[in-house]
This record gives structure tokens, sequence and C-alpha cells, in this order.
């Protein structure tokens, strides 16, 4: 899946109006920590499904240290809540291993860390950007995350210090209306949010005849996209055996092909 780049056609957008410089100002002037009122820490936010004993936390009330991130974002270090949604923990997953990707949905991402500075004043307030309607949107959010017995309920970090991705995980609930909003959906549907670019599914229903010349006909294809700098993620129902062990075989032989996956 190609993607653009942010710089291109940009438009100040910001979801429901939320003007980021303006929330700024009031907070600093009030001393307040943000308290999202187009996303409130109660069950509108979390959708129909109610859940009992359900507690919105801030990082601080979870950890003495928290940070956005406590190393460079990586596709091992996101982890599956008990209520996540696979195709978002996936395409998180794969956001984390691209870097120049990942830095056009978290724009300012050094401001928004938190700093051991006299002169920096924690607001409680981070944004990410998503392709919403054709421009990349900004989406405001408060640090107020569900948790069930002292945990969080959705994706997470594998640091219990790091909060990119919960964060990250509720901007994107927000831009659909709940977090149950996130039940259903593709990994595609994601990655298009993620970084503006145009998704093609390939269904491949091998034939038993001719197995062999139809995974090397994908494993060219595969490479082709790669060099034209796409992504690609897969899912495969494998019914199989003999397709399960080639396609294990031939990915394995192929060191650069395997790195990139």
């Amino acid at each position: 899946m190609p993607w653009c780049n942010m710089n291109v056609g940009l438009r100040d957008v910001h979801f429901k109006n939320q003007d980021i410089p303006q929330l700024r100002s009031e907070l600093l002037l009030s001393g307040d920590l943000f308290e999202d009122p187009c996303f409130p820490a109660d069950q509108t936010s979390l959708g129909d499904v109610v859940v009992e004993n359900v507690v919105w936390k801030r990082p601080k009330d979870l950890c003495a240290n928290p940070q956005l991130f406590s190393s460079a974002p990586t596709q091992s270090g996101v982890k599956s809540g008990k209520m996540s949604s696979p195709w978002v923990v996936s395409a998180i997953s794969v956001l984390g291993g691209m870097r120049e990707l990942f830095y056009m949905v978290m724009p300012d991402s050094h401001m928004q860390e938190w700093r051991d500075d006299p002169s920096y004043e924690y607001l409680g307030l981070f944004y990410f950007c998503f392709w919403h309607f054709g421009t990349w949107t900004f989406v405001t959010i408060d640090d107020r995350l569900p948790t069930l017995d002292g945990e969080l309920m959705f994706t997470q970090s594998t640091d219990k210090g790091e909060f990119w991705i919960p964060l990250l995980e509720k901007a994107y609930a927000k831009l659909h209306g709940s977090y149950q909003k996130l039940e259903y959906g593709h990994v595609t549907d994601a990655l298009v949010d993620f970084t503006g670019g145009v998704a093609e599914t390939y269904d491949l229903n091998f034939s038993e005849e001719d197995v062999s010349a139809q995974l090397n006909h994908l494993m060219e294809t595969i490479s082709h996209e790669l060099s034209s700098h796409s992504i690609i993620c897969f899912k495969i129902n494998v019914s199989c055996h003999q397709l399960m062990k080639l396609f294990r075989m031939k990915l394995c032989s192929d060191k650069e092909l395997h790195s990139c996956l």
C-alpha cells in the first residue's frame, strides 16, 4: 500500500473543532489538567457494551514515571489488552515499525513527551493526526485511560511505563466514536487512516496443481511492492499443508524479504 506525504495538501483541520493552541492556552491559564468533553471518561466513550468497575486513570496513576516512549517505537513493543481488537493491534504494530510514518501520525512527539523541566507544565493533553475524509485531521485527547483491576483494558506497550500506544488507540477510538466502534474492521482500513495511502487486497486462491509457480509469482509481487516502499500485511488461512510448507521455505530462503516482513 503506497502512502502519501503529510506535507502534500496539508490543511489544518481539527476534529470536533478542538483547536490545540487554544486548548493549551486555556489550560495554562486555569492550571487544570485537560478533560475532553468530546470524549469523556465514561461509558459513552466505551460504547454500548457495559463493563463493570471500569476506572479511568491518568498515566501518572499507573506508574511513577510515565513516558510516551521508553525507547524508539517498534513492532514488538505492542501488546494486546483484554478488550483489544486484533486489526487495531496489528495496524499499530505495523506503524511502530515504520519510523517515518509514525511521526506523521504523532507530530511534535518530542514536545508531547513528559519532561523533567521546572518550566514545563503538564496539561494532560495529547494529539494525533489521521487521514480522515481526504485530509490530515488532528484528534485531541486527554490522558485518561480505561482500566480494569488496575490494568489497561485495551492495547498497550510491553513496557508498563510507555504510553504512546494506548493514547494513540484512544485518539483512533475517538475518531470512530467509541472504543466499541473499533471492534470490527480490517488492518488495511487503519493503515489508510495512518498513512493516507491506497489499499489493495490480493485474494490468494492457490490451486493444488500449480502451487510452486503461483507462490513464485506471489513472491515477485511482494518484492516489487517492497521496492516501491509499500506496506505489506498478511492474513493467512491455510488448508493446504503443502502450500504452508512451501511458503515458509520460500520466506526463510529470502533473507531480504524476511527482514522486511
